[in-house]
């Protein structure tokens, strides 16, 4: 034995060993629950993001089933009854979508029902549109006087180039005034 050196007692020996082994589980605890909950977050943005994605290519179908729906109108023809299918989905790589498509008995009402999927995220949106012989989109321009004015006047006017010139229908919901010049190419109607 070495002068000066002492025995350790055997009472305290390990002593330092239990405290260092708690903070180890401590901390180790803390680091776990810490991933844990960023996974989680991580995991629940993916999701979140899926869910955009597959929102996006649903809005995507809904506006070719519009152009569809249109066309097929403005050509005489029979207006398809779906546009894809869940098994042959249309879209890019990644954003698919397919549309159903149905019509009251007289063809005025079309419902859209356009389905989005972008991974295992599936999302849905429904229109109806409806099919408009005239109406506020049917004239080039509309004022419909919502005051109930009776001397509301819709005056066109102007001389040479800088004549009024109006090329489309023109509803007004009181009298159409056209002077010098001002010319609507196009049915003017008015109450």
């Amino acid at each position: 034995m070495l002068l000066g050196a002492r025995n350790p007692d055997p009472t305290r020996r390990g002593s330092a060993v239990i405290p260092s082994l708690v903070v180890v589980v401590l901390l180790g605890s803390i680091a776990s629950a810490t991933l844990a909950l960023g996974l989680a977050r991580h995991h629940e943005g993916e999701s979140r993001r899926a869910q955009d994605r597959a929102l996006s290519a649903a809005e995507s179908g809904v506006s070719e089933a519009i152009v569809a729906v249109v066309q097929a109108i403005d050509q005489g023809e029979d207006v398809p009854a779906a546009l894809g299918s869940p098994q042959a989905p249309l879209g890019t790589v990644g954003d698919r979508y397919w549309i159903g498509i149905t019509a009251d008995a007289e063809e005025r009402f079309f419902t859209l029902t356009s389905q989005g999927r972008y991974m295992n995220a599936t999302r849905a949106i429904q229109v109806v549109m409806e099919r408009q012989g005239g109406g506020v989109y049917a004239n080039a321009l509309f004022a419909g006087n919502d005051s109930g004015d009776p001397a509301y006047v819709m005056p066109f006017g102007g001389v040479g180039g800088q004549a009024d010139e109006v090329t489309g229908d023109v509803y007004s919901g009181g009298v159409v005034e056209l002077t010098g010049d001002s010319a609507v190419n196009g049915t003017i109607r008015a109450l």
